[in-house]
């Protein structure tokens, strides 16, 4: 028996590593997602990515709120370490 399942775009960016880490962090937290036309895509070079409005992140519909909340935290700064790199640090006082 066959179970059809909407796919979602949850995410979407022009950069291909930005959105690498990002579908990279989802299956780390157990988020199948993919990247629609990825191939397409970086076989022409990243210009099919402006034509097509940059790389999309697709999850299926079910775990897609659970995505979005991850995501959210992830922005929110929920998952940071002590030691994540901080950009106002002063290396050399």
């Amino acid at each position: 028996m066959c179970v059809l399942v909407a796919i979602v775009e949850i995410y979407r960016a022009h950069d291909l590593t930005d959105l690498i880490c990002v579908r990279s962090f989802l299956e780390s937290r157990g988020i199948c997602a993919f990247v629609r036309n990825e191939q397409h895509i970086t076989q022409s070079g990243g210009v099919l990515a402006l034509a097509l409005g940059g790389y999309q992140l697709h999850v299926v519909e079910p775990q897609a709120r659970e995505a979005l909340i991850a995501l959210g935290g992830a922005q929110n700064g929920e998952f940071a370490l002590a030691d994540d790199f901080d950009e106002n640090r002063t290396w050399f006082a």
